[in-house]
């Protein structure tokens, strides 16, 4: 336990020292925004280009997890909207809580300490994982809010049948 311990130590006073940071305004308001998109945009895309590179696409493609991870992830949003309706917070609220009931911090923070603690082979499912996240749960909170606001019912359809 001490080894998982002294592995996992790093990322916590990384996260402290961030937090410290932005609580001290090290940064501006501006200056954090800049730091926050060269993170999502960059180190984020390197990084998973790194492990994904590296690995097979069999070493990606596991259809026994995709649907494993899929139909967890999709009973427990489907159970937080649930609970979100019962509340009565509006359609919109209730899919931004079950998207953030559902998705982790799995790019920033669960792949680099899977990698540590796991080794390499962690990377394969973590990138599916994310893949699922990103194609399937991305696009349904999307399109929930656009239903819930009036604006998706057959909007993006509009260019394709005015000939374009």
């Amino acid at each position: 336990m001490l080894a998982i311990f002294l592995k996992t130590v790093p990322f916590f006073l990384l996260i402290a020292l961030g937090y410290g940071a932005a609580r001290g305004r090290m940064f501006t308001a501006e200056g954090i925004a800049y730091i926050t998109k060269f993170v999502f945009y960059f180190a984020l895309s390197a990084m998973l280009f790194r492990f994904a590179s590296s690995l097979s696409f069999s070493e990606i493609w596991d259809p026994p997890l995709i649907l494993a991870y899929l139909a967890a992830t999709a009973a427990v949003y489907l159970l937080v909207t649930l609970v979100a309706l019962l509340r009565r917070t509006g359609f919109a609220e209730a899919a931004i809580e079950a998207q953030c009931g559902v998705i982790g911090n799995t790019g920033f923070l669960g792949l680099p300490m899977l990698i540590i603690l796991i080794g390499e082979a962690a990377a394969g499912p973590i990138i599916i994982m994310l893949s699922v996240d990103l194609i399937v749960f991305g696009s349904i909170i999307v399109t929930i809010i656009l239903l819930a606001r009036g604006r998706g019912s057959g909007r993006c359809w509009q260019p394709f049948s005015a000939g374009f």
